[in-house]
């Protein structure tokens, strides 16, 4: 039995109920302040199967509308029946197939969460439930493991600093001929010093004396120089870090940037928890119990560079036995749609306005998912279209020049992006995906000839076929426009045969642009697009030949 989507209502700023599929990566999305951390924050919740809740938790902060979360189990065993009960089995649920639902209801603050079955008998959640519940769901749920932006380093590197400090006492420990030298010399430096300070102390213990004489008559005091008790684990402990060195400088992890810190966090995580040696409180969670690395966005105050390692990082986390990762992010190079058992959720500030994307869902053919590899590669921010509202598909880096300068002329850069799909080939990979998204984007490419200069067809009409059936299947989302005979000779009347972009980059920052009628029409292509005017749009292949 495992967890296959959390269905969450009135927590923190989620009023209405979302969605969370769950999968071995989880991507989360969306503007600033959308409630993508809330939806880890939740995840925590259940897992602490109905621990009270404070009313910083409810909805507005008022517990008249009750917290509602419900877990969603797949994959049920013959063994999982056997101890939750028949009764708790749901059989071809319409999105989930076989399956269980438990959910916890919070209904006052600081007081723990009611617990509700699904049952088959009713069709309907019922208190209580299954036999052992608390105990099956504990199982199953993957452990927490939290990181925020804020957090910092010191508590974790204490804990590996006590783990190294115990291993090195044991081996001290084991030879007691050490401790034993260790405790001669330092005590024949207690003496030495107590030689050299002899006449400060003298005057300390004298002063001291008079005073207690006073009270108490024949008392005697002196300094006696001695060595308390010796604890090489505490001395190793305390006198031990860890230092980095880089470039011929050395410094410790205090003083390390944040992105070296963060890094840190995730390789102590992922080092301790691997010998079961990681606590979650005082409790140490086993090497084999199931974990999901909650974090919230890891790019921050990290070098591109090193942005990439840590997706990389936590790509290959996931692939291990054992561990899921829930991600929120504002970076595309965190979005790799090539990864097998991903799923990218987007969420907004508008309510039921959440969407998702799955990579095992993707019917790419093997060469579109090569083509997907190598656009990561060569194009790291080519996944932005997650980000936006509207995304216009363009063919190369022409395209890409013209309709991002409309969109900043227009001031939509926080809704519309373009997106450079290295070629008209790649346009119906990328309908596909909208597609299966549920986003909006514009398709745009050029005519080209029906025929080739031997009369044979034209591979680029064979493409101009396979984009507008990939559109066909967006039920309108994505709209399709062509250039006629290609993007020079529509808007600017020419063919230049090189440096297209520089030609195109001439023209738009001409000092006559606005005014000159030669650009009307590219000044207004975005406009057009947005109204729906555009001569280029076309919701039919045949269109396409009446253009020729």
């Amino acid at each position: 039995m495992k967890l296959s989507a959390l269905l969450i209502e009135n927590f923190k700023g989620i009023k209405s109920e979302v969605k969370v599929l769950i999968d071995n990566v989880v991507i989360l999305i969306g503007p600033n302040n959308c409630r993508k951390s809330t939806v880890l924050d939740a995840y925590e919740a259940y897992f602490s199967v109905g621990a009270p809740l404070s009313l910083d938790y409810f909805h507005n902060q008022s517990d008249s509308l009750p917290i509602s979360i419900t877990g969603v189990f797949t994959d049920i065993s013959s063994d999982d029946l056997d101890s939750i009960g028949q009764e708790w089995l749901i059989t071809a649920d319409p999105e989930f197939g076989d399956c269980a639902k438990f959910k916890f209801v919070w209904s006052k603050a600081d007081e723990k969460a009611k617990k509700f079955s699904f049952s088959n008998k009713t069709n309907a959640f019922k208190p209580g439930g299954g036999g052992g519940w608390n105990t099956i769901l504990s199982s199953r749920l993957p452990m927490p493991i939290r990181i925020n932006p804020t957090d910092n380093t010191e508590a974790l590197e204490q804990v590996v600093k006590e783990l190294i400090s115990k291993n090195a006492a044991a081996k001290i420990k084991q030879d007691k001929s050490k401790v034993a030298k260790i405790m001669a010399e330092i005590d024949a430096l207690a003496k030495e010093v107590e030689t050299e300070l002899s006449s400060e102390i003298s005057s300390i213990s004298t002063s001291i004396q008079t005073e207690v004489d006073k009270m108490f008559k024949g008392m005697n005091v002196t300094f006696e120089a001695g060595v308390g008790k010796f604890d090489p684990e505490k001395a190793i402990k305390e006198g031990s870090r860890f230092i980095f060195e880089n470039n011929g400088s050395s410094a410790p992890l205090a003083n390390q940037g944040s992105g070296v810190q963060r890094s840190f966090l995730w390789a102590a995580i992922k080092t301790l928890s691997s010998q079961g040696l990681l606590k979650k409180g005082r409790t140490a969670i086993a090497a084999d119990k199931p974990k999901v690395l909650l974090i919230d966005e890891p790019e921050i105050n990290m070098h591109p560079a090193v942005i990439r390692s840590a997706c990389e990082a936590i790509y290959a986390l996931a692939e291990l036995d054992g561990w899921q990762v829930i991600c929120t992010t504002h970076s595309p190079v965190f979005i790799d749609l090539t990864k097998d058992h991903t799923t990218l959720i987007k969420v907004s500030n508008l309510v039921n306005d959440v969407l998702y994307y799955q990579t095992d869902k993707s019917a790419f053919s093997p060469d579109e998912k090569d083509n997907l590899k190598f656009l990561n590669r060569c194009c790291p921010t080519v996944n932005e279209f997650f980000f936006y509202d509207t995304a216009l598909l363009v063919e190369g880096d022409t395209e890409y020049l013209a309709y991002q300068d409309q969109i900043k002329r227009h001031n939509l850069v926080m809704t519309h992006c373009v997106i450079n799909c290295r070629g008209k080939a790649n346009i119906p990979t990328f309908i596909k995906i909208f597609d299966q998204f549920g986003a909006n984007a514009v398709a745009i490419h050029d005519l080209d000839t029906k025929l080739n200069s031997n009369g044979k067809k034209n591979a680029m009409w064979t493409i101009n076929e396979k984009i507008r059936l990939a559109a066909d299947a967006t039920n309108g989302r994505v709209q399709t426009l062509v250039h006629v005979p290609d993007f020079e000779g529509d808007y600017l009347d020419e063919s230049p045969q090189k440096d297209k972009p520089y030609n195109l980059f001439k023209h738009i920052t001409a000092s006559d642009f606005e005014s000159n009628p030669r650009y009307d029409r590219l000044r207004s292509s975005l406009m057009d697009i947005e109204s729906g005017c555009h001569t280029g749009l076309y919701t039919q292949v045949v269109e396409l030949e009446a253009k020729i």
